[in-house]
Order: structure tokens, then sequence, then C-alpha cells
């Protein structure tokens, strides 16, 4: 590292040379990316034997960058914040001058400095000048680094600048990028000898973003590959992915007693009080998906009173408000404390989408260096190539002329040789014709599948939609709704003559499979994990019934029938009703 540094002594900066680093602060860079406590004393002890400001700009702005880095990792706030600036201006000026030619330990440097530098303004909550600088530090890196050279203290540095954006991500809800940069940090884990709880951990925070998006299969793989990293189970790392795993299982379908009952002994076992609010959420969240109000109020307002966490306490506040609507009170306090947080929604959409911005344009370069460095390796690869032709045309001219009694001897090597390759480029033809012919088998697999879909969606009815309407049990429901108006704001306790038995439901599923043949593997082709009430409401539309009336009828808020007919269209791809696009289907 010292020969390394020493060569930046080459470079000049504006008010004089650059003179080698001082090899207590390198030392003292070594030392930081494995005992950063010893790092820190070691450079308190260096400032005190030694008067900083008099130091050369190299060594200066090494040792400031060096001491923002270390407050940081001993978790001390950043108090050398106007060095530091100065820092990162002073090596991109280095970096500039060098060019393509900079240094590879300058160029490192100059990335951690606008690293550090974002940690700083992330600590500001000044989150788009510190995407900028974690992106700017990848950036250097990408641009002047191959992949194979990002190993060591390098993907160590990556693996922290990716981690770093997911979270700065993940804290503006935008879970699709923060996912992106998750993968890419667990890609840099692999690549030093990272501890198996920092691994574990992104493995947990990847399945987070997994479960938000609904994708909860691929989140239970990222939960359970995180749980088989955790040796010890009294570790928050490994009580958190048992949280995440119980709360999955309900999602996923499963029993939420059985999850709850896991929830609560987790909850025990808390050690803060953040844990435990952490714990009190989730349980709250099923106990309020479940209906159990006044279980979920216990959970709830603790977390909305005790907590610290501005996010759980709104969420918390958001149900506990639904919770008082639902029993026909006030939601008083609860409302009132979610009015601010919805002022700040313009700023939020701002900086996300600023945020998302970064991300796109982050995302090109990356795709652009990607690109330009394959055409450098094909451009060498094509010069070692005509090299290595010239120089086999030279030597063929060179024997031709020092001894024509060879002539015939190496023309019989020149034929050999070009049989050879013609040989060579017969192979690499076949295997470019069967790879083509997979190819167009998968092609050939993909239309039948297509078409086999289509047929489906098209398939016709057995009867004829007025003898389906005339049915005993549509003529029940339709009359059962003539002369009964129901409001659009209704809620499902509004009208309870009005809910459909569980037989009733059967019979009219009975008789949509009797008429409209093939109309639940459509239902089933179009959405894969369709729910029984979804199912039900589909069953309703092809009566044309208002999403009003198919509320009541199946005793929902009007706000959640029209949320999953909201989801059906998403799922159909159409921006027709449900009602209009199903009837189609069978009309």
């Amino acid at each position: 590292m010292i020969a390394i540094l020493a060569a930046c002594s080459s470079c000049s900066e504006p008010k004089g040379s650059v003179r080698p680093a001082d090899t207590s602060l390198v030392a003292i860079d070594g030392l930081l990316w494995t005992q950063p406590d010893s790092a820190f004393a070691q450079l308190q002890g260096f400032a005190e034997n030694h008067e900083v400001d008099s130091l050369d700009p190299f060594n200066r702005h090494y040792f400031h960058l060096l001491l923002s880095e270390l407050l940081y990792k001993n978790d001390y706030a950043q108090t050398n914040r106007d060095e530091l600036l100065l820092a990162v201006d002073y090596y991109d000026s280095l970096v500039a001058e060098g060019g393509s030619h900079a240094d590879a330990a300058l160029l490192f440097l100059d990335a951690r400095a606008h690293y550090i530098d974002g940690v700083g303004y992330y600590e500001m909550d000044s989150v788009i000048p510190a995407c900028e600088h974690y992106l700017k530090a990848l950036e250097v890196m990408e641009e002047h680094f191959d992949e194979k050279e990002l190993v060591g203290k390098k993907a160590q540095f990556m693996a922290l600048a990716f981690t770093h954006l997911t979270a700065l991500f993940s804290d503006q809800y935008l879970h699709e990028q923060a996912l992106y940069y998750g993968n890419q940090a667990l890609h840099y884990y692999d690549r030093y000898d990272a501890e198996p709880w920092h691994v574990s951990w992104m493995l947990e925070e990847t399945g987070v973003y997994h479960d938000i998006l609904e994708k909860w299969d691929s989140a239970a793989y990222y939960y359970h590959e995180a749980e088989k990293l955790m040796s010890d189970t009294n570790t928050l790392i490994y009580r958190d992915i048992e949280t995440h795993l119980a709360h999955l299982s309900y999602e996923m379908g499963g029993s939420p007693t059985v999850a709850i009952e896991r929830l609560s002994e987790l909850l025990s076992r808390s050690v803060t009080a953040k844990e435990y609010y952490a714990r009190c959420l989730v349980i709250g969240e099923i106990l309020f998906q479940e209906q159990q109000y006044d279980s979920a109020q216990f959970y709830l307002d603790k977390v909305y009173l005790e907590t610290e966490s501005t996010k759980a306490k709104s969420q918390a506040a958001e149900w506990l408000a639904i919770i008082r609507e639902h029993k026909g009170l006030d939601p008083g306090e609860y409302a009132a404390y979610l009015v601010p947080l919805a002022n700040q929604e313009p700023n939020q959409s701002e900086t996300k989408s600023l945020l998302a911005e970064q991300f796109g344009t982050h995302l090109r370069n990356t795709h652009e260096i990607s690109h330009q460095r394959r055409i450098k390796r094909q451009m060498k690869t094509s010069l070692v190539i005509a090299g290595a032709l010239v120089s086999l045309l030279l030597i063929y001219f060179i024997a031709f002329y020092v001894n024509k009694r060879k002539r015939k001897h190496l023309e019989s090597d020149i034929i050999e040789e070009r049989f050879a390759h013609q040989a060579k480029q017969k192979a690499l033809g076949a295997k470019l014709v069967k790879r083509n012919e997979a190819l167009r088998l998968v092609v050939d697999e993909n239309k039948k599948l297509h078409a086999l879909l289509e047929a489906l969606r098209r398939q016709k009815t057995r009867g004829c939609y007025d003898e389906f309407m005339n049915e005993p049990i549509c003529q029940s429901i339709v009359g059962r709704l003539k002369d009964q108006p129901v409001k659009r704001v209704a809620k499902n306790r509004d009208y309870p003559e009005l809910k459909l038995t569980d037989s009733e439901l059967s019979q009219l599923a009975a008789v949509v499979a009797n008429h409209f043949e093939g109309f639940g593997e459509l239902l089933t082709a179009l959405y894969p994990k369709i729910t029984r009430n979804e199912i039900n409401q589909c069953h309703l539309c092809l009566l044309n019934l208002p999403d009003a009336q198919i509320a009541a009828l199946l005793h929902n808020d009007y706000s959640t029938v029209k949320r999953r007919s909201n989801k059906l269209r998403k799922v159909f791809s159409t921006k027709k009703t449900p009602q209009m696009f199903l009837m189609e289907k069978v009309c």
C-alpha cells in the first residue's frame, strides 16, 4: 500500500507537489477495515504527535478522510465536515488531472471520500446529495476497476456502498430499487471474507423487499438462507428472521393462531424496547387483518403511545383510526396524527422522483461501462488474432525465401492448417445450427402455450346467458336487491339482510360451472393465485351487479370490493370493469 500511495507523488496540486503518504497513516488505514476501534485510537495518537494543519496537502486530506471514516465506524457524528468536503474536492482534482491514467490507490481514496461524504449528508437527512455521492463512489469504482479487481477491501467497500443505497431507497419506500441494490451488495459480500451475520442480515433485508412486493416464495427463500447462516439463535437478527417467517406463513394462507403464538413467544424474548414494539406491531397487524379489533388495539396502542419510531407510530395510528371507525367512534388523535404526515407527501414524492431519476442514470451508466468494456475486450482479442496472423505470414515468407526446399512441406502444413480451420468452422457452424434449433423449439413451445391460453380465453359456453340468468339462485339474488338501494360508501355491517350464505355462494358457483364451461379454468389461467373471495366476486360480476351491491352480498366494505376490482383489472390487463370484461368472455 505504501508503494502504491507513493506513486501519487507524480501528481501535483495547484499550490505544490504531492508528497508520499505518511507510513503511519497507511498503517492506520490497513487497520481501519478490521479493527476500527484500535485504528481510531492510533489516529488520535497521530493527531496528538503531529500538527495536522501543517502536513503537506496529500497527507492532511488523507488524515481527514481516515478521521471521517473512523468516526462513522465507531458510531460518532462527523465532526470534521468542512475538512472532509475539501478532501473530496482535492481527490477529485487529482483524479481529473490523472485522467484515464489516474493511480489505482488514488481512485480508491476518491471513491471512499465520496462514500463517507454521502454518509455525512445522510446523517443530516439530506437524502438526494447522499445518494449522489454514494453513486459517485460506485461510478469511480465501476469505471476504473475491472470486476476481477474488486476483491478484498475493494469488494468490502462496494458491499458497504450498495448496502447504504439499499437502506436509503428502502427508507423512501422505493422497494424495487432497494431490492436491486441489495442483490448487488450480496454479490460483493461473496467476494471477500465477510462476517456470516453481515451476509445473513442482507439476506434478511432482501427477503423483506420481496415480501413487501408480495413475491412470497422468493421472500421465504431469502429468509431461510439467512437463517442457515445464524448458528447463534439468541441474537436479534435470528429473532427478526423468525418474526418475518411467522408473518410470511400467515400472508401465504397459514393459520393466524399459529403465527400469533410464535410471535408472542418472540415478543417475550425481546431484549430492547425497540424490538418489543416491533414485535407488537406485527402481532397487531395480523389481529387487525383478522378483524379482532379489541385484541389488535391492545398491541397497537402500545406501539402508538410508547415507541420512538415515527414509521411504526404512524402505521399503528393508521390502523387504530380504522378500528375506531369500524366501532362507530371518532378516530380522534390517531387521524390528527396522520394529517401532518399526509402534508409531507408532496415533498416525499419529489424526493422519490429525483431518487428514481438518479437510479435510472446509474443503471444506464453501469450498462454503458459494461458495454464499453466488452468492446475493448473484443478489440484486444481482434488485435491479438491479427498480430498472430501477421506473425504467421512473416514466418511463412521468411521460411519460403530462406529455404525453397522446405516449400512443399510448408505448403502441406498450411493446407493441413486450413483443413483444421475449416473443420473447426464446421464444428462451430454445427453448434450454431443446434442452438438455433433449440431456440426454435423454445419459441414453438411458447407459441403453443399462448395459443392454448388464447383458446381457453375464447372458449364458448354450453348455454346462453338468458338461461343462466333464469336460474333460481340468480333470480333470488337479483330479486333480493330489486327494492333495496345500496350506498356506495356502505360498510359490511350496513346490510346484514343481503348477505349471501356459503350455501348460496356454492349454488351460484355450480350454476356458473354448468352454464359457462371453462370459466374457472379461464380465471386460474389469467390469475393463478386467485383467492376464494375474488372468485366469488367474479361469479357475482356475471350477474352484472355494481360493486356496491356485490359488497353488500359478500358482507364486505365497499372499499374492499373496489380494491379487489382494481386488482382484477390489473390482472386481466384491461381498462374495463371486471363485470364487462367477464361478461364479454362468456356471452
